[in-house]
Protein backbone atom coordinates (compact mmCIF):
# COMPACT_ATOMS: atom_id res chain seq x y z
CA UNK A 1 0.00 0.00 0.00
CA UNK A 2 2.60 2.44 1.17
CA UNK A 3 4.54 1.66 -2.44
CA UNK A 4 1.22 2.25 -4.28
CA UNK A 5 1.01 5.36 -2.80
CA UNK A 6 4.70 6.64 -3.64
CA UNK A 7 3.30 5.84 -6.84
CA UNK A 8 5.78 2.42 -7.88
CA UNK A 9 4.24 0.30 -9.75
CA UNK A 10 2.75 -3.20 -8.41
CA UNK A 11 3.10 -6.76 -10.27
CA UNK A 12 3.89 -8.00 -13.31
CA UNK A 13 4.15 -5.69 -16.53
CA UNK A 14 1.08 -5.97 -18.89
CA UNK A 15 2.29 -7.24 -22.19
CA UNK A 16 -1.07 -7.12 -24.23
CA UNK A 17 -1.80 -3.79 -26.60
CA UNK A 18 -4.81 -2.62 -24.45
CA UNK A 19 -5.58 0.13 -27.56
CA UNK A 20 -6.01 -2.49 -30.05
CA UNK A 21 -8.24 -4.62 -27.52
CA UNK A 22 -10.74 -2.30 -26.53
CA UNK A 23 -11.12 -1.14 -30.60
CA UNK A 24 -11.82 -4.64 -31.11
CA UNK A 25 -14.19 -5.29 -28.50
CA UNK A 26 -16.02 -1.58 -29.46
CA UNK A 27 -16.35 -3.10 -32.99
CA UNK A 28 -18.23 -6.69 -31.47
CA UNK A 29 -15.35 -9.26 -32.36
CA UNK A 30 -15.32 -12.06 -29.77
CA UNK A 31 -12.89 -12.95 -27.31
CA UNK A 32 -11.02 -15.71 -29.11
CA UNK A 33 -11.28 -14.08 -32.89
CA UNK A 34 -9.43 -10.62 -30.68
CA UNK A 35 -7.35 -12.50 -28.51
CA UNK A 36 -6.31 -14.39 -32.24
CA UNK A 37 -5.77 -10.85 -33.84
CA UNK A 38 -3.87 -9.04 -30.57
CA UNK A 39 -1.52 -12.34 -30.52
CA UNK A 40 -2.71 -12.31 -26.46
CA UNK A 41 -4.71 -15.00 -24.77
CA UNK A 42 -8.57 -14.65 -24.72
CA UNK A 43 -8.31 -14.50 -20.77
CA UNK A 44 -6.44 -11.26 -21.38
CA UNK A 45 -9.06 -9.80 -23.90
CA UNK A 46 -11.84 -10.87 -20.77
CA UNK A 47 -9.29 -8.78 -18.39
CA UNK A 48 -8.95 -6.02 -20.92
CA UNK A 49 -12.88 -5.72 -21.16
CA UNK A 50 -13.39 -5.77 -17.09
CA UNK A 51 -10.32 -2.92 -16.84
CA UNK A 52 -12.80 -1.02 -19.40
CA UNK A 53 -15.90 -1.42 -17.56
CA UNK A 54 -14.46 -0.40 -14.88
CA UNK A 55 -13.12 2.77 -16.44
CA UNK A 56 -16.55 3.21 -18.04
CA UNK A 57 -18.09 3.11 -14.29
CA UNK A 58 -15.36 5.84 -12.90
CA UNK A 59 -16.19 7.92 -15.60
CA UNK A 60 -19.96 7.33 -15.07
CA UNK A 61 -19.74 8.00 -11.26
CA UNK A 62 -17.59 10.80 -11.44
CA UNK A 63 -20.08 12.39 -14.45
CA UNK A 64 -23.17 11.88 -11.71
CA UNK A 65 -21.06 13.59 -8.99
CA UNK A 66 -20.38 16.28 -11.13
CA UNK A 67 -24.02 16.82 -12.37
CA UNK A 68 -25.14 16.71 -8.46
CA UNK A 69 -22.80 19.49 -7.76
CA UNK A 70 -24.36 21.56 -10.80
CA UNK A 71 -27.82 20.98 -9.82
CA UNK A 72 -27.19 21.45 -5.97
CA UNK A 73 -25.43 25.00 -7.22
CA UNK A 74 -28.11 26.02 -9.23
CA UNK A 75 -30.49 25.13 -6.67
CA UNK A 76 -28.48 27.50 -4.45
CA UNK A 77 -28.29 29.76 -7.13
CA UNK A 78 -31.88 31.07 -6.54
CA UNK A 79 -31.46 31.51 -3.18
CA UNK A 80 -28.10 33.55 -3.66
CA UNK A 81 -30.22 35.46 -6.48
CA UNK A 82 -33.42 35.57 -3.99
CA UNK A 83 -30.49 37.25 -1.40
CA UNK A 84 -29.07 39.54 -4.03
CA UNK A 85 -32.39 40.76 -4.71
CA UNK A 86 -33.26 41.60 -0.96
CA UNK A 87 -29.91 42.94 -0.91
CA UNK A 88 -30.52 45.15 -4.23
CA UNK A 89 -33.66 45.97 -2.63
CA UNK A 90 -32.48 47.15 0.73
CA UNK A 91 -29.68 49.10 -1.32
CA UNK A 92 -32.14 51.18 -2.91
CA UNK A 93 -33.84 51.66 -0.25
CA UNK A 94 -30.73 53.14 1.55
CA UNK A 95 -30.26 55.43 -1.73
CA UNK A 96 -33.69 56.50 -0.99
CA UNK A 97 -32.88 57.57 2.37
CA UNK A 98 -29.89 59.29 1.91
CA UNK A 99 -31.68 61.28 -0.68
CA UNK A 100 -34.30 61.87 1.90
CA UNK A 101 -31.15 62.78 4.17
CA UNK A 102 -29.95 65.22 2.01
CA UNK A 103 -32.85 66.74 1.76
CA UNK A 104 -33.35 66.97 5.21
CA UNK A 105 -29.74 68.56 5.76
CA UNK A 106 -29.92 70.91 2.71
CA UNK A 107 -33.40 72.27 4.75
CA UNK A 108 -31.74 72.60 8.20
CA UNK A 109 -29.13 74.54 6.85
CA UNK A 110 -31.19 76.71 5.24
CA UNK A 111 -33.23 77.26 8.08
CA UNK A 112 -29.27 78.32 9.69
CA UNK A 113 -29.27 80.82 7.17
CA UNK A 114 -32.18 82.39 7.84
CA UNK A 115 -31.70 82.66 11.70
CA UNK A 116 -27.63 83.95 11.66
CA UNK A 117 -27.34 87.02 11.64
CA UNK A 118 -23.61 89.02 11.97
CA UNK A 119 -23.32 90.25 15.23
CA UNK A 120 -22.60 94.05 15.33
CA UNK A 121 -19.67 93.79 18.08
CA UNK A 122 -17.20 91.40 17.34
CA UNK A 123 -18.33 91.21 13.34
CA UNK A 124 -18.60 87.25 13.56
CA UNK A 125 -21.42 85.24 12.73
CA UNK A 126 -24.27 83.96 14.84
CA UNK A 127 -27.88 82.61 15.49
CA UNK A 128 -30.51 84.75 17.00
CA UNK A 129 -31.95 82.58 19.78
CA UNK A 130 -35.31 83.57 21.49
CA UNK A 131 -35.36 83.06 24.83
CA UNK A 132 -38.57 83.22 26.47
CA UNK A 133 -39.16 85.05 30.26
CA UNK A 134 -39.96 81.93 32.05
CA UNK A 135 -40.16 82.41 36.11
CA UNK A 136 -36.94 79.93 37.02
CA UNK A 137 -38.40 79.85 40.85
CA UNK A 138 -39.52 76.63 41.11
CA UNK A 139 -40.62 76.92 45.19
CA UNK A 140 -43.94 76.47 46.32
CA UNK A 141 -45.92 79.96 46.97
CA UNK A 142 -46.63 79.96 50.49
CA UNK A 143 -50.21 81.69 50.80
Amino acid sequence: KAARARGKHIGREKKRDSELIRKLLKAGLTFRNIAAIAKCSHGSVYAEKQSLLKEIEEQKRLKAEQQKIIDDAAKNGTFFLEERKKLDSVRSQLKESDSVIEVTAREVTELEIEGLTQDPTSGKPHFEAEVANTSMDTSPEVA
